[in-house]
C-alpha cells in the first residue's frame, strides 16, 4: 500500500498520540476522528490515526462505522487502509446496512469489488431486507448490479414486501437494470 515520509520532528508527536486516551475522542454525533477522516478521504490522517490505536470500528449515534463512511463517500483508499487493519467488513449500522449495502448504493464498484475481495456478505439485508442488489438496481447503478451478479448475489431474493431487484428495477424504469437481470 501507500507508504509515508515521516518527519523526525513528527515521531514524538505519533508516540504520544498512541497513549492519548483523545484518539477515539466524539462529536455531537458520536463520530470519532477516524470516522471524520474516512467521510472526507483522508487517508494519510486515517494511516496516522490506525498507527497510533484508533478504534477502527468506532460506532457513531447511527451505528455508522469509519469503513461506512469511506464506502457511502467512494473512498477506496481509507477502506483499503481500514480493511488492511482489520475492520469489520460485515458492520451493520442502525438501519441494517452495511460497507458493502452503501457502496452498492452510491455505485462506487471498486470499493464494492474491495469489499467483496474482503469476504463481505453480498446478500446481507437491512431492516426493510434490501440487500446490496435491491439499492443497485433501485438507484440504477449498472456496473455495480454486474459485480453483485458476478460475485452470485441472489437475483431473486425477496425484500420483507415481497419484491425483487428487477421488480424494482422495472418500477424505477431502469431498462438496462432490468435487462441485466432478466440475462442472469
Amino acid at each position: 500500500g501507500p507508504t509515508m515520509d515521516v518527519h523526525p520532528c513528527i515521531m514524538p508527536r505519533r508516540r504520544a498520540m498512541g497513549r492519548s486516551p483523545d484518539r477515539d475522542a466524539r462529536n455531537n454525533n458520536g463520530s470519532t476522528a477516524l470516522k471524520l477522516a474516512a467521510l472526507q478521504g483522508h487517508g494519510e490522517v486515517a494511516r496516522l490515526l490506525l498507527e497510533a490505536g484508533a478504534d477502527r470500528d468506532a460506532r457513531n449515534k447511527s451505528g455508522q462505522t469509519p469503513l461506512h463512511a469511506a464506502a457511502l463517500n467512494g473512498h477506496g483508499e481509507v477502506a483499503w487502509l481500514l480493511l488492511e487493519a482489520g475492520a469489520d467488513r460485515e458492520a451493520w449500522a442502525n438501519n441494517g446496512r452495511t460497507p458493502l449495502y452503501y457502496a452498492a448504493q452510491k455505485g462506487h464498484g471498486e470499493i464494492a469489488r474491495l469489499l467483496l475481495e474482503a469476504g463481505a456478505d453480498r446478500d446481507a439485508r437491512d431492516n426493510h431486507g434490501w440487500r446490496p442488489l435491491h439499492a443497485a438496481a433501485y438507484w440504477g447503478r449498472e456496473s455495480v448490479v454486474r459485480l453483485l451478479l458476478e460475485a452470485g448475489a441472489d437475483r431473486k431474493a425477496k425484500d420483507r414486501d415481497g419484491e425483487i431487484p428487477l421488480a424494482i428495477a422495472q418500477r424505477r424504469g431502469r431498462t438496462a437494470i432490468v435487462m441485466i437481470l432478466l440475462c442472469a
